[in-house]
């Protein structure tokens, strides 16, 4: 069937025009789709604040990081009770029960006391030392270290340490006569000697609930060694121990301060102390620690 040419026209403009229309749909479309982003803002910032927050945790310090071990420093030069071999013992009972780090200074009659700058390190300084003179560089270390006001715990004939006996041969190295009454606040003059049996030591009731005392049991019991004569000591100073033996009854255990820093001080400390009474031992554990102004860890 023909059709008139007017119609035929019309039939093609249309097809043309409707051509047009659908092209123009889907221009529009695409630039729609090209214009439209492809994150939401937000989840961008809060992708970014993420990534930023991340960097912050790996940068910061761990708050669960554990502080360092403590440094301990013990300090042996003796002749008469075997200190080098019992802070050797006790040194290793700090580092693999206690986790402390430690450093035992051994003295010898050659080089007297070599090493001492470690006390610049030291969080607390345990001293068993019977009549020595020093060079001078060794001592002003070991005063230098005390004046500042730093931990300090001493053994024995600590409270003679740097007091040479009178009538000794003339030294070019130095004494520390005053030690015993200006730092540990003690007043060394002597002991009882062998006449008399082995001392009862006693806690001292006032200061039962001390932290050094913690569970420290017997309550009482006998040391190895003869009694010290101490009194009077520093009436500042709190006594812990005590010690009798006939007529004699002394201080065996005190703590004190000394310019700021704590003090303690024990004349136990005999080789028999430290292998057959497992209570003096977990004093002078706990004496270390109190003197750092430390919890001691179970």
């Amino acid at each position: 069937m023909a059709f008139p040419t007017e119609y035929v026209m019309c039939r093609r403009l249309s097809k043309q025009r409707n051509g047009v229309f659908w092209a123009a749909v889907f221009l529009w479309a695409a630039a729609a789709l090209a214009a439209e982003p492809s994150q939401p803002p937000q989840s961008k910032s809060v992708a970014n604040q993420s990534k930023r927050a991340s960097a912050a945790e790996a940068s910061a310090p761990s708050a669960r990081s554990k502080p360092a071990p403590p440094h301990v420093v013990l300090v042996a030069y003796e002749d008469e009770y075997g200190a080098a071999r019992t802070l050797r013992d006790f040194a290793r009972l700090l580092q693999q029960r206690y986790g402390c780090r430690t450093t035992l200074l051994v003295g010898e009659p050659e080089k007297d006391l070599p090493g001492l700058e470690v006390l610049d390190r030291a969080d607390v300084l345990v001293l068993y030392v019977r009549r020595k003179a020093l060079p001078a560089e060794q001592l002003q270390q070991i005063r230098r270290y005390v004046e500042a006001g730093r931990p300090l715990v001493a053994l024995r004939t600590a409270s003679h340490a740097f007091t040479l006996r009178p009538g000794s041969p003339p030294t070019t190295k130095q004494q520390w006569p005053e030690f015993d009454k200006e730092v540990l606040g003690g007043n060394y003059h002597g002991h009882t000697g062998k006449q008399y049996p082995p001392p009862e030591i006693f806690v001292a009731p006032e200061a039962a609930k001390h932290p050094i005392l913690a569970g420290v049991e017997p309550k009482k019991w006998r040391s190895g060694g003869t009694l010290y004569l101490v009194s009077p000591i520093d009436p500042k100073a709190a006594v812990l121990l005590w010690g009798q033996t006939g007529p004699h009854k002394e201080p065996v255990a005190w703590t004190r301060s000394y310019r700021g820093g704590r003090v303690f001080y024990t004349s136990l400390g005999h080789a028999d102390d430290f292998d057959h009474c497992p209570q003096f031992v977990r004093l002078l554990v706990q004496a270390v620690f109190w003197a750092m102004n430390r919890p001691t860890p179970n």
